[in-house]
């Protein structure tokens, strides 16, 4: 039987994962957008701001582990969780 910290972190390290994909496609499309923006200049403003958002969201979720890990240790010193 797993507990709940494992649990909880094999759910934050398949959401990590999911991000990290998702911020690839979002590169992807982003760069897209801007390769191609010559033709319009709102769509190289909106390339801009999707490398800027993704990386925020790169950012967020990378942190978000450590506060998961900063949070089961107060809570329980003996807590360990997969890194």
């Amino acid at each position: 039987m797993t507990s709940i910290a494992a649990i909880i972190d094999r759910i934050i390290n398949w959401s990590i994962g999911l991000l990290v994909l998702l911020a690839v496609l979002m590169v992807i499309y982003a760069a897209f957008l801007y390769l191609f923006g010559t033709v319009n200049d709102e769509n190289i403003k909106k390339a801009k701001k999707i490398f800027l958002y993704t990386a925020v969201a790169i950012g967020v979720a990378l942190l978000s582990k450590g506060f998961v890990i900063l949070i089961a240790n107060l809570i329980d010193p003996d807590i360990r969780l997969n890194l």
